[in-house]
């Protein structure tokens, strides 16, 4: 008799045991992905704004001595995008410096290709900060910087330009 009451509480044991590993599957498992999809969703727009120091970091790691300046003296006007307030801004930048990794494979190939593209790069840099409205520009220096930069990148096919800076940017 003692051996039946044994199997008995082993068997329920065991049926309360696949009970809540059936409930562990199907309520909490999905409950967890979606939480961590959300955390991960998190961390990805924290890594975003991230980014704009760590591409800044780029030109940092760079040995000073291999990078050199290539400044367009050029002073640019443009319109910003229209903000909350409704009232048309504008902008005035009078110089754009591209510092160049000297020792970038395409260093050689692209430097005197940039004397010839000045007026593209003038208008990546005019396209992406007018795309930012009045409001937001005047604290999005550096975020226009790293879009500048990547734009840049892609225009040349390259990453011997490791970080655009810009002479005195002025919104009214």
């Amino acid at each position: 008799m003692k051996k039946n009451i044994l199997t008995i509480i082993i068997m329920a044991l065991t049926i309360v045991n696949v009970i809540l590993s059936s409930v562990l599957i199907f309520v909490v498992v999905p409950a967890s992905n979606r939480t961590n999809n959300l955390i991960t969703k998190v961390a990805n727009v924290i890594d975003l704004e991230l980014a704009s120091s760590t591409d800044k970091d780029v030109a940092d790691n760079i040995d000073v001595t291999k990078l050199e300046n290539y400044t367009i003296e050029d002073e640019l006007s443009f319109n910003l995008t229209l903000g909350t307030s409704g009232e048309p801004h504008w902008g005035v930048l009078d110089s754009i410096t591209l510092s160049l990794n000297t020792e970038s494979k395409d260093y050689k190939k692209l430097k005197d290709v940039l004397a010839k593209n000045e007026t593209y790069i003038q208008e990546i840099v005019t396209n992406v900060i007018s795309s930012y409205p009045y409001d937001s520009a005047i604290d999005s220096r550096e975020e226009m910087k790293v879009k500048s930069l990547q734009k840049i990148q892609e225009y040349f096919d390259s990453e011997f330009v490791v970080e655009v800076s810009f002479g005195s940017l002025r919104f009214q």
